[in-house]
């Protein structure tokens, strides 16, 4: 065992799995503390909950299942996560599953913290705005513990930021997907008090690291960039079929957020290419659904599982994306030889070598999609190219890789 206590705490699934097996494979991880987890050893209330659910809510629950991790979970407020995961998939409560999460994250990481305390953990990875009073308690008990933020995302101020701007360019696509833009000022400055008790953070590309470091959140000393891998070998690489229309795929959700109104934008402008996009996501907002979009396909959400086959039906992804700590399909279409128009405003975007394994777009501009369309569709013949050299960076991000970087960066701060 590593002389060294880490724990991961995480209310949900996210990264904590990989951020986990890092940590194992190189003998740190102390425990991993979640809310839902299938074990079928201990048969706890994950294990009994999933044998009388629908079988939509039976396959998120086998996501929450690593065999090498089960010796080292722990789990806590286990009813709240299994409600909050059930209400998520259903349309019309997931409006209140979010007011419930956000107490329900205050209450689970108040538990984790207290486990810490009387464990002496030495260093504590957390991918949540986790309660100020939490963090207070936990530093003032345990001046000497390392608080880690693996950040997958960003604040709300940001958030809000980016979202005006979007709004401001194209006000009834947004208003038609994401209804009026709300905020609240309060939430913005209690999150970004967080900031204050986080002693380090680890985020997942150059994007927003830059902008942690701009809004002076962090020091250039106290932050890490890392990038997610991906299940290469779950991705297998065909040449490209030709066919006389130029076949893009989104994949991901359907909000504003993701770039949705400008890729919308963009391919109405190009209704009279030889071009289709087919979104792949949820939700889909129903008066999305019209004849309006002629070369629109919609599709609603696709299990990750079925990803590899369903992906090679298309010639080039666009990930549009307004702001995305990383991007991990960008990295899976690469893989199966998918060229990605790609925004600058994700993590991702620094795999990207703009005409050679893909190509790097302003997320605001609809123009620049159109552009890059009519690229690749007056050319087809640079698809062979784009195809084989994504496959090629793809390749060079595998878990093994991100395992190895994570624990480099866990050892300097522990040490």
């Amino acid at each position: 065992m590593c002389d060294k206590k880490v724990l991961v705490v995480k209310h949900d699934k996210g990264q904590s799995f990989y951020v986990s097996k890092a940590l194992l494979k190189h003998n740190k991880l102390f425990k991993l503390f979640t809310c839902v987890y299938y074990n079928d050893d201990k048969h706890n209330l994950t294990y009994y909950v999933y044998h009388i659910v629908p079988s939509f809510i039976k396959k998120r629950i086998l996501h929450r299942h690593q065999p090498e991790l089960s010796e080292y979970v722990l789990t806590s407020c286990e009813v709240f996560g299994l409600l909050i995961l059930f209400m998520y998939n259903i349309k019309f409560l997931s409006k209140i599953a979010e007011k419930i999460e956000r107490i329900h994250i205050y209450r689970f990481h108040k538990k984790a913290f207290k486990y810490a305390l009387k464990n002496d953990v030495d260093c504590i990875i957390v991918s949540a705005f986790c309660g100020v009073n939490n963090l207070k308690l936990l530093k003032k008990y345990n001046k000497s513990i390392k608080i880690i933020f693996d950040s997958t995302g960003l604040n709300k101020q940001i958030v809000r930021e980016i979202l005006e701007k979007e709004y401001s360019l194209y006000p009834d696509i947004c208003k038609n997907i994401n209804g009026v833009l709300h905020y609240n000022e309060k939430e913005e400055k209690l999150e970004i008090e967080h900031f204050k008790y986080f002693d380090y953070c680890i985020t997942t590309g150059k994007f927003s690291k830059d902008i942690y470091i701009g809004h002076n959140y962090f020091d250039e000393n106290r932050i890490y960039d890392i990038f997610y891998g991906a299940d290469i070998d779950n991705f297998y690489y065909n040449k490209r079929r030709t066919a006389s229309v130029l076949r893009c795929v989104y994949i991901g959700n359907i909000n504003v957020l993701k770039g949705i109104p400008t890729l919308l934008k963009a391919f109405d402008e190009l209704v009279n290419d030889s071009v289709e996009l087919t979104l792949i996501g949820n939700p889909i907002p129903s008066n999305m659904v019209s004849e309006k979009y002629k070369n629109i396909k919609f599709i609603g959400y696709v299990l990750h599982d079925l990803l590899p086959k369903v992906i090679h039906d298309y010639d080039i992804m666009i990930f549009p994306s307004l702001m995305d700590g990383f991007g991990l399909v960008v990295v899976e279409a690469m893989a199966s030889g998918i060229p990605v128009i790609c925004s600058k405003n994700s993590g991702a975007c620094d795999l990207i070598v703009d005409g050679v394994n893909g190509f790097v777009i302003d997320p605001y501009k609809y123009t620049d999609i159109v552009k890059k369309i009519r690229l690749i569709n007056n050319n087809r013949s640079m698809i062979d190219g784009l195809s084989i050299n994504a496959r090629k960076t793809a390749e060079k991000y595998n878990w093994d890789r991100y395992y190895d970087k994570y624990n480099s960066i866990i050892e300097r701060i522990i040490k």
